[in-house]
This record gives C-alpha cells, structure tokens and sequence, in this order.
C-alpha cells in the first residue's frame, strides 16, 4: 500500500511560499482597509475616546461616587470641551502664523543666507 502524504518541500521552497503568503495577506488588508475607511475612521476616534476617559469615567463612579450613566456624560462633556479647547488654540495659532508670514518668510530667508555663507566658509 503506497503512502499518500506528498513528499516534504525543501525549506527554501517553504520560506518562498510563506513570504509570498504574507506580500498577499498585507495587500489583501490594505485594499480591505481602503473599503473600510468609512467605518474605521469613526471606529478608531469612537476607541481612542473611550480608552482616554475611561481612567476619568472609572473615578468619578468610585471615588465621585456618581452613577455610571452621569460619569459617562460628565467624561464625554469634559473631553468635547478639551477638543474644542485645542482647536481654538491651533485655529489661533494658525491666524497669527499666517497674520505674520512674510515676516516669518524674512527670517527663513536670513537663515538659509546665513547657513549658506557658513558653509561656503568652511567648504
């Protein structure tokens, strides 16, 4: 009676097989995660949220002892705020970065003068 298992492959022919497995496997999620991007956005923002106030939201139940439901909406207020915060600081930053751009643009300039003269200097 013959033995069906197939003979064993050389390892170098294994090695080939499973590099080869894992190019597609990467691909086949990337094309997947391109799909997916409508829902995963939401999804990993809707994570980040809930592993940021969860320390805050676990407090509040034992320590603040408030109901669970409350310290949820506590959390998510505060953190709306925080958000809102942020943005008002970035939004500001940004007008007075662009308020002053062609000073900002002078100086560049100056630096880039002064680093060329440097190394014309030393080269």
């Amino acid at each position: 009676m013959a033995d069906p298992s197939p003979a064993p492959q050389p390892i170098s022919d294994r090695r080939i097989q499973t590099f080869c497995l894992v190019v597609l496997t990467i691909i086949a999620l990337a094309v997947a995660m391109m799909f997916l991007r409508p829902v995963l956005v939401p999804f990993t923002l809707a994570l980040f949220a809930a592993i940021v106030l969860s320390p805050l939201v676990n407090w509040l139940v034992v320590n603040g002892r408030i109901p669970k439901w409350l310290a949820l909406l506590v959390a998510m207020l505060l953190g709306i705020l925080i958000f809102l915060g942020l943005g008002a600081i970035v939004t500001t930053s940004i007008a007075g970065l662009t308020a002053n751009r062609e000073a900002y643009k002078q100086r560049i300039v100056q630096i880039g003068d002064q680093l060329t003269d440097t190394v014309n200097h030393w080269g």
